[in-house]
C-alpha cells in the first residue's frame, strides 16, 4: 500500500509542476535552449582554439624542419623589397623583383648554407 502512495503524491506533483511550466509560457524551455546554445557555443570556441594551437604547432615543426630557409628566404625578400621601395618602383614590380631575387639567393646559398641558423 505504501507504494501507492507514493504513486499518488508523484501523480499530484506533476499536474501543479506542468501547470507552473505552461503558466510561465514555456520560459523553462527557453532557458533550456539558451543553456544549451551557450554550451555549444563554448564547445565550438574551444575547437577554435585547439585548433589554432594545433596549426602554430603544425608551422612552427615546418619552419623548424626547413632548418632556418623560410626564416632566411623571408629576411630576403623582405630586404629586397626595402631597397626596391626606396627607388620608388611601382608596388607590383616591386613585389616580383624581390620574390625573384629571393629565389635567386635562396639558390645561390644552396642547400649547405641555407641550412645553417635561421637569420632573423
Amino acid at each position: 500500500r505504501r507504494g501507492g502512495r507514493e504513486a499518488q503524491t508523484l501523480h499530484a506533483l506533476r499536474i501543479p509542476i506542468r501547470h507552473v511550466t505552461d503558466h510561465m509560457g514555456g520560459r523553462s524551455e527557453i532557458l533550456l535552449h539558451v543553456a544549451r546554445a551557450r554550451e555549444d557555443a563554448q564547445t565550438a570556441l574551444q575547437t577554435a582554439r585547439e585548433a589554432l594551437a594545433n596549426a602554430f604547432r603544425s608551422t612552427e615543426a615546418s619552419c623548424r624542419s626547413l632548418g632556418g630557409k623560410f626564416t632566411l628566404l623571408l629576411k630576403l625578400l623582405r630586404d629586397y623589397a626595402l631597397v626596391q621601395a626606396a627607388e620608388d618602383e611601382p608596388p607590383a614590380v616591386t613585389e616580383a623583383r624581390a620574390i625573384k631575387a629571393a629565389f635567386a639567393e635562396y639558390v645561390r646559398f644552396g642547400e649547405g648554407a641555407a641550412s645553417g641558423p635561421a637569420i632573423a
